[in-house]
């Protein structure tokens, strides 16, 4: 179908505004397609939905939202289209799980230390408390991703980035059939940066809480105050004294050759008597 053609039919999916029903407290009841295409135009216009949306980008979200039981206002600010599939935003993931009749129930708790340190959520289906999906984030996990770091939230808000990543994990494997298969956004943004799907490690952004090239330089260049001792220890530089010098293994080849160093006659000179 030509672009004329579109032009030409759009116009006839639109509905009336006035055709859609509203009650205090309710979702949006849209009706038909019609509806769905007048109520996006609507939120388009009105500045309501995502930069760069369109009438038609818009009316597809409520659509698939109206799959997952979501309001079509709040599935077109939560539902994002990533690499041609969409996903949902922010905590609309767990509006529609925790909105689903399968919902059970679910638990948080925040564990370890270093490296280890993460979020470990459990969440269940109804009827199955004692069969609950686990699944843990930790500071670890999120170094191997190259998330750790990353400028922006991961940097801002590390603990709730890593409360969401173990949830939207658990959430998709406990309740496919409650999120139809789709994934959160963050997810989809952070695959595939190489043919193989996997984004590569990026390497630390800091070292000791210093930025990771001037750490780099102090220690090479800087001698023993506390800070450098630190990053040293940090880099596995070891210190310049720490470093004993290279002896060689054999003598210079020209050594044979040099000119023997002549002999020193230690005798006392003669005195008069002597002569």
């Amino acid at each position: 179908m030509n672009n004329t053609n579109n032009q030409n039919t759009l116009p006839a999916l639109r509905g009336n505004l006035a055709e859609i029903p509203l009650a205090p407290g309710k979702a949006v009841a849209l009706q038909n397609i019609g509806n769905a295409f007048a109520l996006a135009e609507l939120t388009v216009k009105a500045g309501f939905a995502p930069k760069g949306s369109s009438v038609e980008s818009a009316v597809v979200a409520m659509i698939h939202g109206a799959k997952l039981g979501l309001d079509p206002l709040a599935a077109v600010q939560g539902i994002a289209v990533v690499n041609g599939r969409p996903t949902l935003w922010g905590d609309q993931l767990a509006a529609a799980v925790k909105g689903s009749s399968v919902f059970g129930g679910e638990k948080v708790e925040y564990i370890g230390s270093g490296d280890d340190a993460g979020v470990q959520f459990a969440v269940w289906r109804k009827g199955e408390e004692d069969n609950p999906t686990v699944e843990t984030f930790t500071v670890r996990d999120a170094k191997r991703a190259g998330l750790w770091g990353k400028a922006g939230p991961w940097t801002q808000y590390p603990r709730q980035m890593l409360f969401n990543r173990a949830r939207a994990f658990a959430y998709r494997h406990a309740f496919p059939d409650a999120l139809m298969g789709m994934r959160f956004r963050e997810e989809e943004e952070d695959a595939a940066q190489t043919a193989d799907g996997l984004r590569p490690v990026a390497a630390p952004q800091t070292i000791g809480g210093v930025p990771a090239d001037e750490a780099r330089e102090e220690a090479r260049t800087a001698r023993k105050p506390p800070r450098v001792s630190r990053l040293r220890a940090a880099l596995d530089i070891p210190d310049a004294e720490e470093v004993a010098p290279e002896t060689p293994a054999t003598a210079p080849e020209n050594a044979q050759n040099a000119p023997a160093a002549p002999e020193t006659d230690n005798s006392a000179p003669a005195g008069p008597e002597a002569r």
